[in-house]
């Protein structure tokens, strides 16, 4: 599988819906994409980032 940007967005809202802000990290992203951390860093440098 090939992750893009819009993947990731896509998860974390997903994710931020369902459990909010204060339990998304990078890692639990990650596990919900079934790809390790480092991948998604390729696309956003910190969940800040992602957020912003």
């Amino acid at each position: 599988m090939q992750l893009h940007k819009q993947d990731v967005v896509e998860a974390a809202t997903a994710l931020l819906d369902d459990y909010g802000i204060a339990d998304l990290s990078m890692r639990r992203l990650a596990r919900e994409l079934a790809v390790s951390p480092g991948a998604l860093y390729w696309h956003f440098a910190n969940k800040q980032q992602l957020l912003g």
